[in-house]
């Protein structure tokens, strides 16, 4: 076995405990992987702005080559990034955290507005229906209200917040107009 002593925490270990490095006169780190994996860990906390700044930039600067490099990756570890990808989700979906965080990235994705304006949005209809007035639930899970964005299927526009049933009726309605106005009248003769 061979064996080699480590600069930072001086003990002797196994050479595979070493990074390999070309430039090395033994072709290996002058530090073993746990000693760099700790400064490593104490670098980042210590310098977390300036290293999320810098990789945003080159991110910024070089779009295309890193979203290639994602794919790459991706199709080569296909296996391993999802079944890590999988025990991730199993330990976080049942944080609050977590599902504000995909209920804010939905809200992003599909309608274009952020949790912030969904929050501004319940508290200007006073926590109700836009259309029935039903007061909104609190889901226990995510400790989000139930309520549902209405949004123009054409235009995309974000109407206000409904509850389950008119949201549905609306969605059934087809947004409709002469329907709807049509299911009153309905509604009125048939009393």
């Amino acid at each position: 076995m061979r064996t080699k002593v480590c600069n930072k925490c001086k003990k002797e270990l196994d050479i595979l405990e070493f990074n390999k490095k070309t430039s090395s006169n033994d072709g290996y780190n002058h530090i073993c992987k746990q000693c760099r994996k700790e400064y490593s860990s104490k670098y980042y906390k210590e310098n977390k702005q300036e290293i999320n700044k810098k990789t945003t930039e080159y991110r910024n600067n070089n779009l295309t080559e890193c979203r290639e490099r994602i794919r790459n990756y991706y199709k080569e570890n296909k296996e391993q990034v999802s079944k890590t990808s999988k025990q991730r989700y199993e330990s976080l979906k049942d944080t609050v955290e977590f599902q504000q965080q995909r209920k804010n990235s939905n809200l992003k994705l599909n309608y274009g507005i952020d949790l912030a304006r969904y929050n501004d949005m319940l508290e200007s209809q006073n926590y109700k229906c836009k259309i029935c007035n039903t007061d909104f639930e609190i889901n226990d899970k995510s400790k989000l209200y139930t309520a549902y964005v209405d949004h123009d299927h054409e235009t995309n526009k974000v109407r206000g917040l409904l509850c389950t049933k008119c949201n549905q009726g609306l969605g059934l309605f087809q947004d409709n107009i002469t329907n709807l106005k049509n299911a009153i009248q309905y509604l009125k003769n048939t009393k």
